[in-house]
């Protein structure tokens, strides 16, 4: 008798807790309440292209409802500019890259959802598609011109950038070589007025005892210098005698972030993850 009541008792609770599943259950409260995205996947086989082409892409989707009310290639746009102004008297290189949001990603290319998508293996809907690239975004590119064009300098080298040229520059160069800049080759002042801008500083040598001048710049004398400095035409600091070419270099490119995009029965739209694709 004992034995038959245990075996009922666990009935009792077997019951209960398949009626209590049955009551809190979290997976079907999300389906019935239709808290639920598509799930989205996206390929893009070659990564680098050019101005005006064709971009191949594959792309999977799926959702729980099997409804799809909207399908799309989307993109935004980053904008890479990169300077490189090397110096021909000296070698001294300035390089900067810097990366600007042409545009926040939108759809660029609509896509028809159809039955026949479907691929049972996949269990999945399958896009092998493409998209285009305006030939807008094509790379703009000045390297290491035969010609100095002033024009092209105003027009694709920020003043900030110059600046920055002109201040490195200087930083990099040591008396001797900012007295045969300044005093010689351009005769922007004379050695008198040059040397009242530089202290010496001696030190003795450890190992062999001998005294060792150095030319230091004067507190408040380095804008003195630089001011002259920037009176030398750009054209005339980075034009290399050995190659013949004048090393102000400049680059415009894009890059395309990617990604596919999905909006299920829900009306809730869903993103694969992003694919960036280098324009050149």
């Amino acid at each position: 008798m004992k034995q038959k009541i245990k075996y009922f008792g666990e009935l009792i609770a077997v019951l209960l807790l398949l009626n209590a599943c049955e009551i809190n259950d979290p997976i079907g409260d999300v389906v019935r309440t239709g808290n639920f995205a598509a799930n989205v996947y996206y390929e893009v086989p070659n990564t680098n292209s050019k101005a005006g082409a064709m971009v191949d892409f594959y792309a999977e989707y799926w959702s729980v409802d099997d409804q799809f009310k909207a399908l799309g290639l989307w993109y935004g746009i980053e904008t890479e500019f990169k300077f490189d102004i090397i110096s021909g008297i000296n070698n001294f290189s300035f390089t900067l890259d810097s990366m600007l949001e042409a545009r926040v990603p939108e759809m660029i290319q609509a896509f028809d959802h159809h039955a026949d998508n479907y691929d049972p293996d996949k269990r999945a809907y399958v896009i092998n598609g493409s998209f285009p690239i305006s030939f807008t975004l094509s790379q703009v590119q000045v390297e290491n011109p035969l010609e100095y064009n002033q024009q092209q300098i105003d027009k694709f080298f920020p003043p900030s950038v110059i600046d920055a040229f002109y201040a490195g520059l200087f930083a990099s160069m040591d008396y001797e070589l900012l007295k045969d800049v300044l005093v010689v080759r351009f005769e922007l002042t004379d050695e008198d007025t040059f040397d009242t801008n530089f202290d010496t500083v001696e030190e003795t040598d450890p190992v062999t005892g001998e005294v060792i001048s150095t030319k230091v710049v004067k507190e408040g004398s380095g804008s003195v210098l630089l001011g002259w400095l920037r009176q030398v035409e750009l054209k005339e600091l980075v034009y290399d005698p050995i190659d013949f070419k004048y090393k102000a270099n400049y680059t415009k490119s894009y890059k395309l972030i990617s990604k596919f995009g999905v909006v299920n029965g829900n009306d809730i739209l869903n993103f694969s993850e992003e694919k960036i694709i280098s324009v050149n």
